[in-house]
């Protein structure tokens, strides 16, 4: 993967994810994730090796996603996705593990990635998506500045509120 992207502040510390965090990643995931990521199901360690080896080909070849482990004192508390749009935009989108959640981890690893976003990526404008009724997410987003510009349906059917935001 050449040299490592590692972004942090005084609490968190974000990193791209190896096939190492597989077990951390699948533990944290719970009903809250599924449900607001509309999953059929819950993941097993094959869905999750397989993503997170997606992500790592992303990262070595500088495809569009760009997905980052939330660290905490180490652990592994959750995950940060940028992902390319193109017109110099980005999809942001987090996810906090339970024990972890109301911390304020999802707002500082937002803000690191899109600062990342913006030097790197070049974006100037980032997306939040997440569906209706998803408060804590709603929250991370207007927290940041973004604003509502407008509602859509999900691919699988579910009504999203879109948010954005300049950089």
């Amino acid at each position: 993967m050449g040299r490592m992207t590692v972004l942090e502040d005084e609490l968190v510390l974000l990193r791209p994810l190896t096939l190492d965090d597989s077990e951390a990643l699948l533990a944290g995931e719970d009903s809250e994730v599924v449900r607001w990521f509309e999953w059929p199901r819950a993941s097993t360690i094959d869905d999750v090796a397989a993503a997170i080896s997606r992500w790592e080909e992303s990262w070595r070849t500088g495809g569009l996603v760009r997905q980052f482990g939330i660290f905490r004192d180490r652990v592994l508390a959750g995950t940060v996705e940028l992902q390319a749009l193109g017109e110099d935009r980005v999809n942001v989108s987090y996810v906090v593990f339970p024990q972890y959640r109301r911390g304020g981890l999802a707002r500082r690893s937002v803000a690191l990635v899109l600062n990342y976003a913006v030097s790197v990526l070049g974006a100037r404008v980032a997306v939040f998506k997440m569906l209706v009724g998803n408060e804590p997410s709603r929250a991370v987003a207007v927290g940041t500045g973004a604003v509502h510009v407008g509602q859509e349906i999900s691919e699988f059917g579910g009504a999203l509120l879109v948010y954005e935001l300049r950089l």
